[in-house]
């Protein structure tokens, strides 16, 4: 094989034929529709540009996650806190309409109702004695049965704090 040698116009090299023939393929291989599908890149380039648009989105939707479970948490440990003032507010409130009763004799049985029903007679023979115009709400003896055979306190649950004012009031009759 001979390589001839051409000389182009404006061009300063000295191409072979075969040199030609090879620009002339790689040329066509270069701009062949074929070989643009078949790497597709301006669909690749569109796609990295989406997944690169997806990445920041759900990187920024995260972040917003991130600060929202933050903000519940604060929430949370604020609403037990709330709970807790609730809590104390209606502890407040029960104590603020409730008296205790001391030196009443507890009745002897082995059943729980008779118990309860010999106190709430008693209690309710203190606020006739004391003229008293409310009925408790609740009434029940505090702790545990004591083995020196002392009775044990019993907390009457008044339906105001009005009504425990006019009970504590009338309790020097006593």
């Amino acid at each position: 094989m001979t390589r001839k040698k051409k000389q182009r116009f404006g061009s300063d090299s000295n191409l072979t034929d075969d040199d030609e023939h090879q620009m002339d393929l790689i040329k066509r291989v270069l701009y062949a529709d074929e070989f643009r599908n078949f790497l597709q890149i301006p669909n690749i380039l569109a796609e990295m540009k989406l997944m690169k648009e997806t990445i920041l989105t759900l990187q920024q939707e995260l972040e917003d996650q991130k600060k929202k479970v933050k903000e519940l948490e604060m929430g949370q440990k604020d609403s037990t806190g709330l709970k807790k003032n609730t809590e104390n507010s209606a502890e407040i409130k029960e104590r603020n309409r409730s008296i205790g009763v001391s030196n009443i004799s507890e009745y002897e049985s082995k059943f729980a109702h008779e118990r309860n029903v010999a106190d709430v007679a008693n209690v309710n023979m203190v606020f006739r004695h004391l003229d008293a115009s409310a009925l408790p709400v609740a009434i029940y003896r505090l702790g545990q049965s004591r083995s020196d055979g002392k009775p044990r306190l019993i907390k009457v649950v008044l339906p105001s704090s009005a009504s425990q004012k006019e009970v504590l009031s009338k309790a020097p009759r006593l």
